[in-house]
Order: C-alpha cells, then sequence, then structure tokens
C-alpha cells in the first residue's frame, strides 16, 4: 500500500496537488481532505502532513472529517505515509 517518499515527490507533487486545493476557501475542512487524498487515490498520509499540507490548525481535523465520509471511499489506519515515510495513522481514498 505504502511508498516511500521522494524528493522529487516532496518539491512537485505536493506542490502541484496543494495548489489544486487553494482557492477552495468554501469547502468545509471533510471536502478539502478528501479533494486532496483524491487527487493521489489509494496513496496513504498521516494527520500531521495533511495538516501541514491543508494548512489545518489541529491534526485532529482529519480524523474528524472521516465521520462525515458518506460514500465510504475515506479509509483510516495504521501505515506508511507517503508524504514523511513514517509509520503512523494515515488517511487515504480508496480507488
Amino acid at each position: 500500500m505504502a511508498m516511500s517518499p521522494s524528493p522529487l515527490y516532496d518539491r512537485v507533487g505536493a506542490l502541484s496537488r496543494c495548489r489544486n486545493v487553494m482557492g477552495m476557501s468554501n469547502m468545509t475542512i471533510a471536502e478539502k481532505i478528501k479533494r486532496y487524498l483524491e487527487s493521489d487515490a489509494g496513496m496513504p498520509y498521516c494527520d500531521d502532513c495533511l495538516k501541514e499540507e491543508l494548512g489545518l490548525q489541529h491534526p485532529e481535523q482529519v480524523e474528524l472529517a472521516s465521520t462525515f465520509d458518506t460514500e465510504g471511499r475515506f479509509k483510516r489506519g495504521v501505515g506508511i505515509c507517503r508524504k514523511c515515510g513514517e509509520e503512523k495513522t494515515v488517511s487515504w481514498v480508496s480507488t
């Protein structure tokens, strides 16, 4: 499921994905997280990295956002974060 982070991804992938999410100020936090995870479907991200990427105030917002998933695609579990490479609780959107 998880891949180790690459320097190229950190510089290019996250930046371009972040630009796709930026400007969506009318979206809820749950919608922003969902969009971000959908842009890299199947790849897991820890709460801390999602918090950093999306400019959230608290990593707990990611866990809370998962409760608003009406389609059942938002997944959480222990895994290796795509960005930081650490084993933590991660979130992803199933493909």
